[in-house]
């Protein structure tokens, strides 16, 4: 659930399209905005592909998601999957913190 207080719960929704072991997850994304049920809001569907390679003594994580068609929606999807990403990469590199 995300959004700021004073807005609707918002909930990410999927599934698991593909599944391959240390290579590859790709899953449909949308999102649900809960409003009063005769105007709730369902984002249109997308693919996200994410998928995994050595490099050097890690591993590269490189993301794409396809189907975002309002160009409003695909800022707020870039920045929310920077942040994110941002996140998991301190995690990893400062697990303590």
């Amino acid at each position: 659930i995300f959004g700021p207080s004073d807005s609707p719960e918002t909930y990410l929704v999927g599934e698991y399209l593909e599944i391959e072991e240390n290579a590859k997850i790709v899953f449909t994304w949308n999102y649900v905005r809960c409003l009063p049920v005769s105007a709730a809001y369902r984002s249109p569907e997308s693919i996200v592909t994410v998928t995994f390679e050595p490099h050097g003594a890690g591993t590269r994580l490189c993301l794409e998601q396809s189907g975002v068609l309002r160009e409003e929606a695909q800022t707020n999807v870039r920045s929310g999957w920077n942040a994110s990403l941002t996140l998991l990469h301190n995690r990893l590199n400062h697990p303590a913190d």
